[in-house]
């Protein structure tokens, strides 16, 4: 036993607004010559022209949708993924940078000299020796 005909209300099961829907019985109805061109363009208010733009589109739609394409997954489509995860990584680093160095800048604005380091004052120079006095003994 086969499975009852449902006609046009498999286009009640589809995803989509009520009014595309409609559009989309309509011009079904017109290509089994279940209602006219004129009628169905009264039936959606439009214009007849315009129904025929309308038909024109699904038919397109349709044939695009049916038309032959190469067996398997298309090549390359977890590559720009893959891309998409190294440039929000490269990202992240990049404004992590980008605070590191706002933070030195705030800080030698601040603080001059922290960052760099203090000038050692000039030690003094003591001596031939080196000493300055005091035990001459030698460990």
């Amino acid at each position: 036993m086969s499975r009852p005909v449902l006609g046009l209300e498999h286009v009640e099961k589809l995803a989509g607004d009520r009014q595309t829907k409609s559009r989309v019985k309509a011009v079904l109805r017109t290509l089994s010559g279940e209602l006219s061109v004129n009628d169905a363009a009264e039936l959606l208010g439009v214009c007849p022209s315009r129904f025929h733009e309308l038909r024109d589109e699904m038919l397109m739609g349709a044939l695009e949708a049916l038309a032959p394409k190469a067996p398997g997954r298309p090549p390359g489509v977890e590559a720009p993924h893959r891309r998409v995860l190294e440039l929000q990584e490269e990202l992240e680093r990049t404004r992590y940078e980008l605070e590191v160095e706002r933070v030195r800048v705030d800080l030698m604005l601040a603080v001059p000299g922290v960052l760099v380091g203090k000038p050692h004052p000039p030690r003094r120079v003591r001596g031939a020796r080196g000493g300055a006095g005091g035990s001459t003994d030698r460990c």
